[in-house]
């Protein structure tokens, strides 16, 4: 995983700078951990029927991710958003990035 992360990065040149602390502050990052596990599937279900991927790869990084994978998964979401596409180098670094996170919980990857 790390060396797609790393060649996605090293692409697109991350910019880790306002759009990162304002899009995603503490009080949402708070809200995002602290709802109840059931919601957050729920949420993740009715996001996935939406096609909203990319939306709940953020929401996992802000809830079981490290500082790295908020920061990837941000920079992931930014991309998508700016261009209205999902490139495909973004995509598998994507799933590589949920992959590392949630690894083998069942209950999440039966929602996404």
């Amino acid at each position: 995983m790390k060396n797609v992360n790393q060649l996605y990065l090293n692409q697109i040149k991350i910019k880790n700078t306002n759009w990162s602390k304002t899009y995603f502050d503490d009080k949402r990052k708070n809200k995002i951990r602290s709802m109840s596990r059931k919601f957050f599937l729920k949420l993740l279900k009715r996001n996935t029927d939406k096609n909203y991927h990319t939306d709940n790869a953020l929401l996992i990084a802000f809830r079981y991710g490290n500082r790295g994978h908020q920061l990837t998964a941000l920079e992931i979401y930014r991309e998508h958003t700016e261009k209205g596409h999902l490139e495909y180098l973004a995509g598998q670094c994507r799933f590589y990035l949920l992959k590392c996170i949630i690894q083998d919980d069942a209950k999440i990857w039966e929602c996404l």
